[in-house]
């Protein structure tokens, strides 16, 4: 009787602990119908995201106050198409090899003064600027691959400077714009690939007769260091704005749904409303994706427990986010995504990232106003756990003008600026610090005021793609038709 009580007792412990260890493995659907969902969080990712953390823009310093800026590599501006011609303008892929090798030797770190960092920029070099700021330990620990013992770079980093000069060979430049903080790195000398680089940038624009860049000191003769370009006989097109998922296009819709849920998509809930957007449900909302009908897509998930309260930083979040987007519709344009924003998050007590993402379209990044500046994609990650994936991408489509037939003329800063000045003047004086008097306001100089001038693609109410004139005072960004000076929009 004992014997077969004991049995009974140690059947009941074994079911218990069966039932424990494959609670893990299995879950209740609505309808009862269980499925495997074996956690397979814990394989290692191993992803270089330095290809994500490539700067939004490329400045390259000739000397005598010369310069280009690339907002891609420029052999996309040039439409180059030989891997020989491109291999030697691309800038990104020339230097990231540079930073690895560089920062993985042992260097010194001094920091600089601004007067210091605004000399060093006169000469040849490349500035490589990112579109936010990068924790400093993580950048360098992003090109290195492993942890050092100490970063010695304190702070964030949004700009980093390679000479192009004989006496600064051995030396590298990280800066922060924004609290005028630099650094300046001596190790072992930077790879003669660099001059070269320079070299071949600018025998391609004087052949090509692309478009200068110079300070806005020289263009108005005012205290300030910005670049702008000269625009002489420059002509960038028009192009039509297609949405990159089409909701009428049912199959394609299905096809990108079923990467959010797998083998699991027999058991999801499919909605589409009158006006074609499409939703999908997994479980008690434990997962949803909408696809609206301007083509914006939308993941999210409930925070789970298991996943969400490991503790990732910076780096290791962004890696989850990166592989997330890439296996997940996958990035816009191949090699022209970039980190735009990021800042730490917290849900339901647990702490993550969300993340920002922006792209190129014809060698200039895209901006829709909409949808936020600079933010195509964004991906919010909590541990291991993404909990929310949006993006919006629009294509380009048929181009709109000719450049043979076109009679346009790009308006120069100047006179953009002046279409504009009492529009510009009236908000910069609505958001002073202090009272301004019309005397004041009048004797204003706009130029000085300016923080950056850039170039980017404008999608307008009527879905095209139209260049345009990004030009950022104090906390207002502006964006102007650099044909007709229109201003479309500020923030």
């Amino acid at each position: 009787m004992r014997k077969e009580r004991l049995k009974s007792v140690v059947l009941a412990v074994l079911f218990i602990t069966c039932v424990a260890f494959t609670q893990r493995l299995w879950f209740h659907l609505p309808l009862g119908g269980v499925v495997s969902i074996a956690n397979n969080d814990d394989e290692e990712i191993n992803i270089d995201v330095t290809d994500i953390l490539s700067p939004q823009s490329f400045s390259i310093s000739f000397g005598g106050g010369n310069h280009a800026v690339f907002y891609s590599e420029p052999h996309e501006v040039w439409n180059m198409n030989k891997a020989e011609e491109k291999k030697e303008v691309s800038i990104w892929q020339t230097i990231k090899p540079v930073l690895k090798y560089y920062l993985k030797s042992d260097y010194e770190v001094r920091e600089v003064t601004l007067e210091e960092w605004k000399k060093i920029k006169k000469f040849k070099s490349i500035r490589m600027d990112f579109a936010c700021q990068i924790p400093g330990e993580s950048l360098i620990e992003a090109f290195t691959g492993d942890e050092r013992d100490t970063f010695q770079i304190e702070g964030s980093i949004g700009t980093i400077l390679i000479p192009g000069i004989e006496d600064e060979k051995a030396n590298i430049y990280l800066g922060n714009d924004e609290e005028n903080i630099y650094f300046k790195l001596t190790g072992i000398d930077v790879n003669d690939g660099v001059r070269k680089l320079i070299e071949n940038i600018e025998k391609n624009v004087d052949d090509r007769n692309y478009m200068y860049y110079v300070s806005l000191e020289d263009i108005a003769d005012v205290e300030n260091d910005v670049l702008a370009p000269v625009f002489e006989e420059a002509f960038i097109p028009s192009y039509n704005a297609i949405n990159q998922i089409d909701v009428l296009d049912e199959v394609t819709v299905k096809s990108n749904a079923n990467q959010f849920f797998g083998k699991n998509f027999d058991f999801v809930k499919q909605i589409t409303e009158i006006d074609g957007t499409h939703i999908y449900m997994y479980g008690y909302g434990e997962k949803a994706l909408k696809i609206n009908k301007n083509g914006v897509l939308e993941y999210t998930e409930k925070i789970d427990k298991e996943n969400s309260g490991i503790n990732l930083g910076f780096l290791e979040s962004l890696e989850y986010a990166v592989k997330f987007v890439g296996e997940k519709i996958g990035w816009p344009i191949t090699g022209n995504a970039y980190l735009s924003d990021y800042e730490p998050i917290e849900k339901n007590g647990e702490k993550g990232y969300s993340f920002s993402f922006n792209y190129r379209l014809h060698g200039l990044p895209i901006y829709i106003p909409d949808f936020g500046e600079d933010r195509g994609i964004e991906v919010e990650v909590i541990g291991t756990q993404i909990t929310m994936y949006k993006r919006r991408v629009k294509l380009s489509g048929k181009q709109l003008d000719d450049e043979e037939n076109s009679q346009k003329r790009a308006l120069d800063i100047l006179e953009v600026l002046d279409k504009n000045s009492d529009d510009i003047k009236n908000s910069y004086r609505r958001f002073s610090e202090r009272e301004l008097t019309e005397e004041e306001i009048k004797n204003i100089k706009i130029e000085e005021l300016i923080e950056d001038i850039g170039l980017v693609y404008y999608v307008d109410r009527n879905n095209v793609l139209k260049p345009v004139w990004e030009i950022t005072i104090g906390n207002i960004v502006y964006y102007f038709d650099i044909y007709t000076g229109l201003i479309y929009t500020a923030l």
